[in-house]
């Protein structure tokens, strides 16, 4: 039954697809739940944008507002957004549950959207899905979908433990993706945590928080990217001349491959001696 409603949600005109969405009414929690249903849920999300998307192409609603058959589509939607950011904690944390905030996030749009957004970045909310194995996602997709004020809110809840939430295995994927979708300043603040940190390690070794980012089994991933993204200049040097520094040690380390093999690259490109 549940691939048959996705195929029919494909072949189906904007009327019918509004009326099998709107069936759902006061089910979406336990069809979320549901090992099938919840693939209903997504595939009526993401088919409702794709209609909104053809709607707006060629120009006519924009400039004559949605017709009925796309407000029919988005009061649907409505019902989904409705009992999803009602429940918004739950489902974040939940395998399925999951799956459908994230395509809330990268396919609602205007007042539907910032609901979505709204529920998740609640106080408290962030800092509690970080971290979480399943919440983790739903925090990356606010990264690359939101505005501008929720990544803010994001990195807020991550600049005082950049360090400890990039050898987190959850975590270290919300630090990796604020690197990528943060502004300049964002990524500034969070490279220059990096650097100017030293942490004991399990020897009682002073060591820089770099170096101890690269040997780590997750945080070598944040390491790897911050070296990605690090445009020319002092930083670029420092940083990387910090690693080389440490590369006895860290060709060692089972974990530094990638950020050993940039390190290579950079002394060939540099000619470090």
């Amino acid at each position: 039954g549940c691939r048959l409603i996705q195929k029919a949600l494909d072949t189906l005109d904007k009327t019918d697809v509004a009326a099998i969405v709107s069936s759902v009414k006061g089910k979406v929690w336990l069809l979320v739940h549901d090992h099938n249903g919840n693939h209903v849920i997504q595939k009526s999300v993401t088919k409702i944008n794709e209609l909104f998307l053809q709607s707006q192409g060629g120009g006519q609603e924009e400039e004559e507002g949605p017709s009925d058959e796309t407000r029919l589509l988005l009061a649907s939607l409505d019902i989904i957004v409705d009992e999803v950011t009602d429940n918004v904690k739950d489902l974040s944390v939940h395998p399925y549950g999951c799956r459908v905030v994230q395509r809330l996030i990268e396919n609602c749009s205007g007042p539907q959207k910032t609901r979505v957004l709204d529920a998740v970045l609640e106080e408290g909310l962030v800092g509690m899905l970080i971290d979480h194995e399943y919440g983790n996602y739903v925090v990356q997709r606010v990264l690359a979908y939101g505005r501008p004020s929720d990544r803010v809110a994001v990195y807020d809840a991550i600049a005082t433990n950049i360090l400890k939430l990039s050898k987190q295995k959850h975590s270290s994927n919300v630090v990796e993706m604020m690197l990528t979708y943060g502004d300049a300043g964002q990524r500034r603040r969070i490279i220059e945590e990096v650097m100017n940190c030293y942490c004991v390690d399990q020897n009682f070794v002073n060591k820089s928080a770099a170096v101890s980012m690269a040997e780590d089994a997750y945080a070598n991933y944040v390491m790897k990217t911050v070296l990605d993204i690090l445009e020319e200049g002092p930083t670029r040097e420092r940083l990387f001349g910090m690693l080389l520094a440490a590369l006895p040690d860290l060709e060692k380390s089972p974990f530094a491959k990638q950020v050993v093999l940039r390190v290579k690259a950079y002394r060939q490109e540099s000619n470090y001696e």
